[in-house]
């Protein structure tokens, strides 16, 4: 049960410090559209694409 509890406060902990960027970074950039976040997932979906396709590849 303490792992658990462990992982749920580090997964907090990582959410606290990803939304101090996030936020920090619009402040100094500006707000993040729509369109760059669709933009950031369509890269995150290639690359994963990419890794599965190296690993099977690889084996």
């Amino acid at each position: 049960m303490s792992a658990y509890v462990a992982a749920a406060l580090r997964r907090q902990i990582e959410r606290g410090n990803l939304n101090e960027l996030v936020t920090g970074a619009e402040a100094e950039h500006g707000p993040v559209t729509d369109v760059e976040i669709q933009s950031l997932r369509d890269q995150l979906i290639q690359a994963r694409r990419e890794q599965t396709q190296h690993g099977a590849n690889a084996a």
